[in-house]
């Protein structure tokens, strides 16, 4: 089938109040100067926002906006509205609209904000925020609610943006369908992320394991999406630059008449934010753009979300040892410090500086107490881990509790409930169901101080925190005009208060962008393989999926923070191959790179790996590599949101295959993977790294040896579940 459509989207877009840039002069724009090459034109019921790589139009009286941008794509007709209650109100629904425009000079450059202001009796007042800069080809958005009425309301959802064929919108490019291509990206760090095929026609598509059914027309993404439409080679990119409020998706949505929305949404998980007469509720800040380069438009968007989120930038990427892929919940003292001193002896000078103790080491969860294992206490562990020269690192949960812990019995009223009056809870590895801490709770404020203020005290330089996303559950809150991503905040924000600016803190199990700002490094994948007990399963496809995730999240590495990829594990079963590969993607991460073998046993082999100077040397690059062939290797359907839903098989054509790091000196290092399960010829166009003339030469950091030079293009030949990495520069 392959029926021509008309493509519209629904952008249920998010923002948050612009700071500063507020429209204050309500005169319709009269007199007021344009910003730098931002023109504000207004002809009858129209304005015209433009600027040389994007002009915005607003239709006042029909409530709605449309861009074309100069590669010739276009939105057309998409309104905003805000529900409250089970009720919508939507600027195409409103009587009377009035504007205004604001200069506005900041980091971003020189722009214009103008604002749209919807009355209608009996509505609140709604102001649309439009930002344009006169250097910048995307466009910022966001949506304010003003309750002007006399009692309270409850809103639940705002969309800044919808593009729906409902209201006449739509994204205007005509292509086949099963041409749409959409970045999923999930929710937290385990949850599925890289590139999909979705079909304009519904399919449900069964996958037998654990019973999961997909709709391959649905492909929902957290914080932020890519679509690219492989005919015209457009793409198109929404996504929230905050998370101040809001959990924010954006979902490309098939309907039955081939008419598909694009959603991208701020709340409709489940918040309630009560608004008094008189008060205002924003959205998140929105990014919008378009062109034929949606790596690009993320990169664009990873740097804007890193500066509006004040994203830490002040460690070099960790390198060092965790105790959890080896030893998981056995894990001793005695375990820790065999692995300091075989670091030491073993790999010194490769720039290893940090042991990490994992979960194991504590009682209950909950109750962050040294168990019999560790005789020493952690403060004195700690000082041990310092006396062979390392920093020393730990491990905990922090929102997540035993219900037997003593915490939990004296503070029954500090976690989480439903409305029903039930706890909120998570179950955990051993079955239990941990009840979730309350950050906006006197008491639950209390712990976290306490807690955290005992392991900076203990003397630990490095914080790993994991299943975060408890602390972000929806519910009902102490400070019931909390949602459950601002008690997220909260919490975080006292953790970071009592480790101080000089801890690092890597964080696990985090929604993507709720953590930027707090967090130093943040885990995007989930775990490399599983394990408790002392037992774990190591296995090439949960490898894959982790790799996967590695390249779909690259326009976070080194903006929002480090990536952290997991663990690098080199022991047998991983074939060399395997454990070069796996390697690879992690040191190309330039983020976290955390060993995780049993150093005192490694044979010499595999050991080797570890101490190649030229390969981990890329960590300290801070950036993340980019897939330059990430839309060129699209799963089939929207797989499970989820590490749970692996169910079925990749093949080599749904993994990029080259990854792109550029290095300070003007080189760079290139990933080239073969993640099938036969041998492949592999082929790299210089061009697409910027190296379309001349010749270059070619070094294999692997071998350490010469490749060649290449002009034009490179290719090689690879085995199954290999890699060659490559140190490119001119000749």
């Amino acid at each position: 089938m392959n029926k021509i459509v008309q493509i519209s989207i629904v952008c249920l877009m998010v923002a948050v109040s612009f700071s500063g840039c507020m429209g204050e002069n309500q005169d319709n724009g009269a007199d007021l100067p344009d910003m730098g090459n931002v023109i504000v034109d207004e002809i009858g019921n129209s304005l015209s926002i433009k600027t040389a790589l994007v002009d915005v139009s607003v239709n006042i009286e029909l409530g709605t906006i449309g861009a074309v941008w100069d590669s010739g794509s276009k939105i057309a007709n998409a309104v905003s509205g805000v529900k409250v209650g089970d009720n919508w109100m939507r600027t195409s629904d409103y009587e009377e609209k009035s504007w205004d425009k604001k200069a506005v000079s900041d980091e971003r450059g020189l722009g214009e904000v103008v604002s749209i202001t919807f009355k209608s009796s009996g509505k609140p007042d709604l102001i649309w925020d439009i930002m344009v800069y006169s250097e910048k080809g995307y466009v910022l958005t966001q949506l304010l609610m003003v309750n002007t009425l006399q009692s309270p309301i409850t809103v639940t959802e705002m969309r800044p943006l919808e593009v729906d064929p409902a209201y006449e919108g739509a994204l205007d490019f005509m292509a086949p369908e099963a041409t749409i291509l959409a970045l999923i990206n999930g929710y937290a760090a385990w949850d599925y992320a890289g590139v999909v095929r979705v079909l304009a026609t519904p399919l449900n598509y069964k996958n037998g394991y654990q019973g999961y059914d997909f709709t391959s027309s649905d492909a929902t993404s957290w914080w932020v999406q890519s679509i690219y439409e492989e005919i015209s080679g457009i793409g198109y990119t929404a996504g929230a630059l905050t998370a101040d409020k809001w959990k924010t998706t954006v979902a490309y949505q098939a309907t039955s008449d081939y008419q598909p929305n694009w959603i991208v949404k701020c709340g409709g998980q489940g918040e309630k934010v009560l608004v008094k007469s008189g008060e205002t509720v924003g959205s998140e800040m929105i990014y919008l753009a378009s062109s034929s380069d949606c790596d690009n438009e993320l990169k664009e968007y990873g740097e804007l979300a890193s500066s509006a989120m004040n994203a830490r930038h002040i460690f070099n990427p960790p390198m060092g040892w965790c105790s959890w892929y080896y030893y998981f919940d056995v894990v001793t003292e005695q375990n820790i410090l065999d692995n300091a001193k075989a670091m030491k002896e073993k790999l010194d000078g490769i720039g290893y500086e940090y042991v990490q103790i994992d979960d194991g080491w504590q009682g209950l969860w909950g109750d962050w107490k040294p168990n019999s294992k560790f005789p020493d206490g952690m403060d004195g562990t700690a000082a041990k881990i310092h006396e062979y020269g390392f920093k020393a690192g730990l491990w905990l949960a922090p929102f997540l509790m035993n219900q037997n812990a003593p915490f939990a019995k004296e503070h029954p009223d500090a976690f989480i409930k439903d409305e029903s009056g039930n706890y909120v809870t998570y179950g955990a590895d051993d079955g239990s169901a941990h009840w979730c801490i309350d950050a906006t709770h006197p008491e639950g404020q209390k712990f976290l101080h306490e807690t955290f203020k005992n392991v900076h005290d203990w003397g630990y330089d490095y914080i790993k925190i994991d299943f975060l996303f408890a602390g972000a559950y929806e519910g009902v809150h102490y400070d019931n005009t909390k949602t459950g991503t601002e008690a997220l905040r909260i919490g975080l924000e006292i953790i970071r208060q009592e480790m101080g600016n000089d801890t690092y803190i890597d964080g696990c199990g985090a929604p993507i962008l709720p953590g930027v700002g707090i967090f130093d490094g943040n885990r995007i994948g989930g775990d490399i393989f599983f394990g408790i007990n002392g037992q774990g399963f190591m296995n090439w496809f949960q490898l894959i999926w982790e790799c996967r995730n590695v390249a779909a999240r690259f326009f976070t590495g080194g903006t929002f923070y480090h990536n952290d990829p997991d663990v690098i594990a080199v022991r047998e079963p991983y074939t060399t191959d395997e454990a070069k590969a796996l390697t690879t993607a992690c040191v190309l991460c330039g983020g976290v790179a955390m060993l995780t073998d049993d150093l005192p046993t490694l044979s010499e082999e595999r050991l080797a790996f570890l101490k190649n100077k030229e390969v981990f040397g890329l960590v300290s690059s801070g950036k993340s590599a980019i897939p330059i062939d990430l839309f060129a290797h699209a799963d089939p359907f929207p797989p499970a949101m989820s590490i749970s839903g692996t169910g079925y098989r990749l093949t080599i054509d749904e993994m990029p295959q080259i990854w792109y790091l550029p290095i300070d000196d003007g080189s760079c290092a290139v990933g080239i993977f073969n993640w099938g399960n036969a041998p492949a010829y592999v082929t790299l166009d210089m061009s697409k790294i910027g190296r379309g003339e001349g010749t270059y030469k070619l070094r294999d950091l692997w071998t350490g040896t010469d490749a060649g030079e290449a002009s034009g293009s490179y290719s090689v030949a690879l085995m199954p579940h290999s890699v060659q990495l490559l140190k490119i520069e001119k000749t």
